[in-house]
């Protein structure tokens, strides 16, 4: 049910929209190669983003009827390896 809400789609492109915004912030701003050695304002909105589409991921995850229908859907994979390569990151 709230995956397929209205609000929770818009939500869901607010984030993406922030999250672009904010890239564009850390590649002008920071310096540091590493997210590790950033400044501690630079690490905690990394944090933020990723908790955040990690938690839509998994909101979506349990949308489905059936969990393997999730392997199936190329978009969701994407968003999956996405924001496994952020978790890494961090």
């Amino acid at each position: 049910r709230i995956a397929s809400n209205r609000w929770f789609e818009r939500l869901a492109l607010l984030l993406t929209l922030s999250n672009v915004i904010y890239i564009s912030v850390d590649v002008e701003f920071n310096y540091s190669g590493l997210v590790t050695r950033a400044s501690p304002g630079f690490i905690a909105a990394e944090n933020l983003f990723c908790s955040l589409f990690l938690m839509e991921l998994v909101i979506r995850f349990f949308a489905y009827p059936r969990r393997m229908m999730a392997v199936r859907d190329t978009a969701f994979l994407f968003d999956t390896i996405l924001v496994a390569m952020m978790m890494l990151e961090c």
